[in-house]
Formats: C-alpha cells, structure tokens, sequence
C-alpha cells in the first residue's frame, strides 16, 4: 500500500503539525466518530490503508485521501496567510527549489501555489481540502478533474489570473472545475479563468460549476473552445461577468449569476473598449482567420448593474432566453453584425437612471438576410432617465447599412419610453403582438425609411411611418397610425 509522506522539513519545523492532527480528527469524528482509527502522524508518515479505515462508505475513501494529498504529499498550506518559497525552504536556491517544484519561477511564488501545481502536474483527478489557499502566479489546470471541498475552499488570488485551461482537454470526456471560491486582491485587470490559444488546436469539453468568483476583470475569458459548459456559478464585482471569443462553439451558459453591488474599476481586458458586460460574446481573429462563435446557449442567467448585460457580435447561431439583465447602466442587450440565426426571448431588461437603450440592434451584414428574433420579453426604463430612452433601437443612420430580417413579437413595454420601438433604415421586419404600456410616449412604434415591414395586431398609442417608398403593411393595431412618407401604406 503506497504511503502519503509528510514533508520531513515541514515536521521538524513543527510546521501545520497540528492543522494535519486537526485534519484527520475532523474526518474521523464526522464519518466514524471513533478516534482509534486513525494512523499515527509521524515522520515516518501514514498509510493510505490506515486512512481507509476511517471510513465505512467505500465509494468516500478515494475522494477523502486524495483530498488530503495537498497537504500530506506537496506541501500545500491553505491557512490563508502568505508562505512565499523562500520563508520554508530558507537555505536553498530557486535551482534547488525547481528540483522539488518544477513550476517555481522566483523565490516569491507562494508553497500553496507551487503546491497545487505539483498536484495537477501528478496527472491524476485533484480535490482540494477545505482552507484558504493563496494563489499569486498561473495555475495550469489538466484535462483532469480539479474539485474544492465547497464553500470551505477558497483560493485568495494576489495580482494574476489564478487558472489556464490546456489545449489536450478530451472531447469524448468532460473535465469538471467545480465547488470553490476564488477571490481576487488587486486583479480588476485579470479574468479568473483563461483558455489557452493554438492556431489550430482547440481547448474542448470543459464543465465549470459551483464556484463563487469575486473582485476580478472577468470571471471567464474564453477562446477557441468547443463543448464548453457554465453552470451554476456567482460572480460579485466582476466587472465581465464570461466573455467568449473566436471559435467557440457548443457553449451552454446555465443559472449564472452576476452583480455589481459597489464601486468597480475599470478594467482593460476588452482593450479599449471598457464597458462591463455581464456576457460578451463575438468573434476573432488569428493566423490571419476571423472565426465565429457558433451554438451558443444562456439560461436562465441573472446579470445586474452591468454598463451592458449582454452583447451578441458575429456569431453563427445562438439562444438567449429567461435572462434578467436588470439594472443596466447603458443598454440592457446589443445584437451587432450577427452571422446568422439568434434568438431573444422569455427574458427581463430594465436599465437604471443612466441607460438609453434596453436592446441596441446594430446593422447586420450589408444586404444579407441573418435572423433575429426578439419574443415574449418585458422591457422597462426609469423616469429619471434624461434624453432620447428607446426600448427597442433596430438599425442605423447609413442606408448602405440596413438590418435584415427582425421579427419583435409579444413583448410587453412599461414606463417611460420616448420611443419603445425605434426602427431605422431596416429590411424585412415583423413586428407583432406587442403590448406598449408607456407613460411618457413620444411614439409608440417610429418607422424611418424602412423597407418591407409588416406591423400588425400591437396595442399601443400611436405608430409613424417616414418612409422612402417601400411597402409598408399595417394590421389591426390599436393605435392611431400617421404616415409622412410616400410608401405604399395600407392599414386593415
């Protein structure tokens, strides 16, 4: 039976001698309650045989041990406190050090780090014991499982981003992180988790769940990745809440929560565009190749007190439905120059006191017809918004530039629009069974130069058309509707 070492430095140093004491009666006490059953802890260490006898349920002992190899076998400390290399090992180099941590980089990389990496470097599944570890450089994560303890695991995380997804993830297996906290000190600039790039190879099947991410520039930064899921997971202050980039393609976004409840700084991860986001999702270029997003899911996600809650740029095909994007400081959702078939519905978009737009639909693809569609969603503004508030802004000022193909059907708009659907230079566009609810009206449904749309069975005030001579066709609204172009106008 292979024997779980106790480092002999550690020991002579009478060095969390007692945090393994503490560790082992903890175990035995919750799964056993008898104190004759563990091992003795001493220099000449304890036997994973002596372990297992802690422990009735058989399907326990594996996940128990290899939780406490952190400690026991590489030395990880986790008391919240800052150990740099040199304060444990004082009397060697960063040449010797490297012997026992290969991944030692300075005499300043902190032993819970180094630690932790050693662990995942062993090539097995790693779970991380309950404590505070302290994280100041990378961590490369494998194409194993890494899992904490819960919310009694905590990584504190100095100035860096903590993890890195490799390139060798299987796509026939799904690699689970899940069930820690990372919280982040002065690192507004770094995401908590970054995936590797290649020209041509592709990070594939990761699955994140049950973390709790705080204080950093984005919970996740992710390229070129296949079979990524997102699952049931909070973020706090996090300025990006998960921003995707390139080819990344069957991503599945699940019971995501993001809040911004104080002062955040900026952060420059997007360059120099510096809004947050609660999700970014667009494409990228590199070896010379634009790559798309393509088969993006969100459910069932709650982003509040971003500048935007979501933003859709060139991606192929996505779905974005029961989101509460609330609260939001300039525009609740933006659609720009998406590539082909995407979907908004079953969600919430409020904007606070400083937003102008609840959703912002940028051009499309000059002359190309690409599906949006916009359904069953409730809208709100607020009264102390100051200026042009548009519920929903489709197009733009360039005639070159048109939106094709809108569908804005059976959404519900409350409280104090200037305009609740604005509809600029557009193509092809339906809009239907929409109730417009709004105290401070300009015009419930403004049309300006738009081609071949269709308008029918909304209730509202009052529907305009400035048109340039295109059909327009208007059916059964209850509105009063005022034509100041010359289209061909019919109203049924």
């Amino acid at each position: 039976m292979a024997t779980l070492k106790v480092p002999t430095k550690l020991v002579t140093d009478n060095f969390l001698l007692q945090d393994y004491k503490d560790d082992f009666n903890a175990i035995n006490t919750e799964v056993v309650g008898n104190t004759n059953k563990i091992g003795i802890l001493s220099d000449n260490g304890i036997t994973e045989a002596s372990l297992a006898l802690a422990v009735k349920n058989d399907r326990m002992q594996n996940s128990i041990i290899d939780c406490l190899k952190l400690k026991l076998i590489y030395g990880g400390i986790g008391d919240g406190i800052s150990h740099p290399i040199n304060s444990i090992y004082t009397s060697k180099t960063l040449a010797q050090i490297q012997v026992i941590y290969p991944s030692c980089t300075a005499l300043t990389d902190e032993i819970d780090t180094l630690a932790i990496q050693k662990y995942i470097d062993s090539g097995t599944n790693v779970y991380i014991p309950q404590g505070t570890f302290i994280i100041n450089k990378t961590i490369a994560l494998s194409s194993k499982n890494f899992i904490g303890s819960g919310k009694g695991t905590i990584f504190s995380v100095i100035n860096c981003t903590p993890f890195i997804t490799p390139l060798d993830g299987d796509g026939r297996y799904i690699c689970q992180i899940s069930s820690f906290s990372c919280i982040g000190v002065n690192g507004t600039n770094y995401p908590c988790f970054m995936s590797s790039t290649h020209a041509t190879t592709r990070v594939s099947s990761f699955k994140f769940d049950h973390i709790l991410i705080a204080n950093f520039g984005a919970g996740w930064y992710m390229k070129d990745m296949f079979g990524l899921t997102i699952q049931t997971c909070t973020l706090a202050n996090c300025n990006n809440g998960i921003v995707l980039l390139g080819q990344v393609v069957q991503c599945t976004i699940f019971n995501v929560i993001s809040n911004i409840d104080s002062s955040v700084p900026i952060s420059n991860i997007l360059g120099s565009d510096t809004k947050g986001y609660g999700i970014y999702i667009d494409g990228d270029s590199h070896s010379g190749v634009y790559q798309r997003p393509e088969s993006i899911r969100a459910t069932n996600c709650c982003f509040v007190n971003h500048d935007v809650g979501l933003f859709v740029g060139a991606i192929l095909y996505g779905v974005f439905e029961m989101l509460d994007l609330d609260m939001c400081k300039q525009t609740g959702a933006i659609f720009d120059k998406i590539d082909g078939n995407a979907t908004l519905k079953d969600s919430w978009v409020a904007l606070n006191t400083n937003g102008l737009y609840n959703i912002d639909v940028k051009p499309g693809i000059p002359n190309v017809m690409k599906k949006l569609t916009i359904d069953n969603c409730s809208l709100s503004s607020s009264n102390g918004i100051q200026g042009d508030r548009i519920g929903i802004k489709l197009g733009n000022l360039v005639d070159a530039e048109r939106r094709f193909g809108v569908t804005i059907s059976n959404n519900y708009f409350m409280s104090f629009f200037d305009t609740a659907i604005y509809c600029n230079r557009a193509s092809y566009v339906n809009i239907s069974d929409n109730i417009i609810i709004n105290p401070s009206v300009v015009r419930d449904i403004d049309m300006v130069y738009v081609k071949a749309c269709v308008i029918k069975y909304n209730i509202c005030t009052t529907i305009r058309n400035v048109s340039d001579g295109s059909y327009i066709d208007v059916i059964s609204n209850h509105a009063t509707t005022e034509n100041l172009g010359t289209s061909v106008y019919k109203l049924v």
